[in-house]
């Protein structure tokens, strides 16, 4: 894994959650207009207004989709960013020497004298 690969991730997430707090709104205010006893909506705007709300909760729909798929793909990316962590962790260790007992360095001090 590599760092371009994740900010674009976390940017399309991003972008996201942008379209789906924009359309939203819509689909309430959509939803509004229906349900309200105006005499100006004809039946005919009653029609297109059901198809506009359509529309939006299809959107919606598409939007918490890519956004689930976003949150799955940083997910993974993560994980592998620390798996990858571990490995190199792992070979680190391994290759530091262990001292023999009883040869470990001590701490130097100078000698008190006596």
């Amino acid at each position: 894994p590599h760092s371009r690969h994740g900010s674009p991730t976390h940017a399309l997430k991003r972008e996201v959650l942008v379209v789906r707090r924009s359309i939203w709104p819509v689909r309430e205010l959509v939803s509004g207009l229906l349900r309200s006893e105006a005499e100006l909506i004809t039946e005919d705007t009653r029609v297109y207004l059901r198809d506009v709300y359509d529309h939006a909760v299809q959107a919606i729909d598409a939007a918490e989709t890519l956004r689930e798929l976003t949150t799955s793909l940083m997910d993974l990316y993560l994980s592998t960013v620390g798996q990858r962590t571990n490995d190199v962790m792992r070979v680190l260790c391994s290759s530091t020497p262990t001292p023999e007992p009883g040869t470990a360095p001590r701490p130097w001090a100078p000698e008190r004298p006596r």
